[in-house]
């Protein structure tokens, strides 16, 4: 326990605070934290995820995501489903799904799933993807699932698959996310 002489730092989610004897009762460090914890990127946060409409709406604002289709299927605790029609204008040159638009796929269901999960309170940002692509797809819908693996303070470590109307696993990624 420190000692509250002049000068001494107490470090307090995430504010540093100097202690007197004198100069601030417990109650008014308390009361300072509280009004203070807005500021402090390092609070915890009590909130309620975000419903697959309120991410639907968020997903429709980032302009490439709506460019390519992708919609939220659906909400797990763990993490989303997204999906996306596999037409023309997502193709490479030979008639598949483009890598990009599987990428896109993947680093958005990740992405919203972290969003969504801390209710749009906390930003993110890719670190790390680590993407495997094993099989083509020219038409239908492909849907990818987010899982989350580890949820530390700074960083998130996801799961991702993506797979075609059949069933079939078309791409697997391994994705880390920064916590803002």
């Amino acid at each position: 326990m420190p000692s509250n002489t002049p000068g001494d730092s107490a470090f307090t989610g995430g504010l540093s605070i100097v202690t007197t004897r004198t100069s601030r009762s417990r109650f008014q460090v308390t009361a300072l934290l509280i009004m203070m914890a807005p500021l402090c990127h390092t609070t915890v946060l009590k909130t309620r995820p975000l419903s697959r409409p309120q991410l639907t709406a968020m997903l429709g604002r980032m302009p490439f995501n709506d460019l390519l289709g992708l919609r939220v299927v659906r909400v797990y605790q763990d993490g989303i489903t997204m999906e996306m029609d596999v037409t023309p204008r997502v193709h490479n040159i030979l008639g598949t799904l483009h890598g990009g638009a599987t990428a896109t796929l993947i680093d958005a269901a990740v992405g919203v799933a972290i969003i969504g999960h801390f209710g749009g309170q906390r930003q993110t940002t890719t670190v790390d993807m680590k993407l495997n692509y094993l099989r083509p797809v020219a038409a239908g819908k492909v849907r990818a699932r987010s899982r989350f693996i580890k949820m530390g303070k700074t960083l998130v470590v996801s799961s991702c698959e993506v797979k075609d109307a059949h069933g079939h696993l078309i791409a697997t990624a391994l994705v880390t996310y920064m916590l803002i």
